[in-house]
């Protein structure tokens, strides 16, 4: 197997492009970061003999190359990791600290080829990320701030706004900003008991949703503070509106 360097050079060689020092000591510094790393934490490796810029540019081509991995974490944070030479892996990312752990599971990669054929699609790649709370933040927090039973039908009674779909509804259950000072949800309107419909959820970026006659864009990591619980077709909330929260009992079916 080549090594990354050559690999590297190769691929520039096959845009017509010239291989440099710099390209083959960022392609070192990567390699030799054994962790996942951010754009500023690798270009600090630089001392400023290269930009963000140019270190962004030259990581963007590694992983056109083959040679790396983005893993974006919503509220632009971005992570990279090399990938060349390495046994494929998913992530499980901690939506409270940022932590971010790899595991391999020969069942799931086996599932995904197997769903692949089954629909006549030929996989090239895939990138699979489990967003939840670690260990260690769970015994920090209150026993019953993280929902931990699955009810009868495989639903959680309450989820956090990042796991609903475009079009779902859903009335608010909680919102668990803890004590940050910082936290802007109730500035926004959005208390517990408000009835909230997902617009636009790609997974990964912002969320928009319609609350009342208000539509809203919701930050990622703010939106893992935000709790619901799915409403059904036909199934409404009494609102007390924005500045009286109702409790989420107040739910009813519409005859």
């Amino acid at each position: 197997m080549q090594t990354p360097e050559n690999k590297l050079r190769d691929y520039r060689a096959s845009q017509g492009l010239p291989f440099s020092r710099d390209h083959e000591d960022l392609c070192r510094a990567v390699f030799g970061v054994h962790e996942h790393f951010s754009l500023p934490e690798l270009a600090a490796r630089f001392g400023g003999r290269l930009s963000e810029a140019e270190v962004h540019e030259r990581l963007e081509e590694m992983i056109r190359a083959g040679l790396v991995r983005k893993i974006a974490l919503g509220d632009e944070r971005v992570y990279y990791e090399h990938v060349y030479g390495h046994v494929h892996h998913d992530h499980l990312v901690c939506v409270t600290c940022g932590r971010i752990e790899e595991f391999l599971s020969p069942t799931i990669e086996r599932l995904q080829l197997e769903v692949s054929n089954r629909h006549g699609f030929a996989m090239l790649r895939h990138n699979l990320r489990i967003e939840g709370v670690c260990a260690s933040c769970r015994e920090k927090a209150p026993v019953d701030q993280w929902p931990t039973d699955v009810p009868v039908g495989g639903e959680f009674s309450e989820i956090p706004l990042t796991m609903l779909e475009n079009g779902a509804r859903a009335v608010i259950t909680s919102l668990r900003c803890g004590r940050d000072p910082n936290c802007r949800i109730a500035s926004m309107g959005l208390c517990e008991g408000e009835e909230i419909e997902v617009l636009q959820n790609t997974f990964t970026g912002p969320i928009t949703v319609r609350h009342g006659e208000t539509r809203l864009a919701v930050g990622h990591g703010l939106a893992h503070k935000i709790f619901a619980r799915r409403l059904h077709a036909g199934e409404r909330v009494r609102s007390a509106g924005i500045n009286g929260a109702t409790p989420p009992s107040a739910a009813w079916k519409q005859s």
